[in-house]
């Protein structure tokens, strides 16, 4: 009865691609995430979840949590914004 909990409870997850091992980010990636939320990065602010969701489709490699963290880490300055 409890495996039945888990599953139903997981069953509305936003993740598109559960199963992913994690690599780096290439420099063409890295080119489209800026490109697609560069405002948000030079402003220090975090891009809206609907933008997320849908660079994760154009995206296969990544998720959108890592997607959502790759962002967060630029704007928080964790890691220097690529010299495109």
């Amino acid at each position: 009865m409890e495996k039945q909990h888990i599953a139903q409870s997981t069953a509305g997850c936003s993740n598109i691609r559960p199963k992913l091992r994690k690599r780096r980010w290439t420099n063409e990636e890295l080119h489209i995430l800026f490109t697609a939320f560069g405002r948000d990065i030079t402003q220090k602010s975090m891009a809206c979840g609907k933008r997320i969701t849908e660079l994760a489709r154009k995206l296969p490699d990544h998720t959108v949590a890592q997607i959502r963290v790759q962002i967060n880490n630029f704007v928080t300055g964790k890691v220097a914004v690529p010299s495109l």
